[in-house]
């Protein structure tokens, strides 16, 4: 998109078989995680989180992520957003270098 801002997160599969697949993070931002089962606290949290986050950025995907306390991507930073991360139901930040291993 012209004029938005370079954002990058990655999800950890912290949470059940569900995150480990490929856009495994859509049912805890649609809300449906608790399909196949009931989720577990951080499940429920991850998931109100990560729906904020999605709806901050549909609101202003110029400026909502950094208002909601994202950074800035810079590669040379740890500004890469871990969603899940140690079982963290908020973001962590570090470098890119651990999502570039993981691809």
């Amino acid at each position: 998109m012209v004029g938005s801002l370079p954002l990058k997160y990655v999800q950890f599969p912290f949470l059940s078989e569900l995150t480990l697949t490929l856009q495994g993070e859509l049912p805890l931002v649609w809300g449906t995680s608790d399909y196949a089962g009931p989720n577990t606290p951080v499940e429920s949290e991850m998931s109100v989180y990560m729906q904020t986050a999605w709806a901050t950025f549909a609101k202003n995907p110029i400026s909502g992520l950094t208002n909601y306390g994202w950074p800035l991507y810079d590669p040379s930073k740890p500004t890469l957003v871990n969603l899940g991360d140690g079982n963290a139901t908020t973001a962590v930040l570090t470098n890119h270098s651990i999502a570039d291993v993981l691809c």
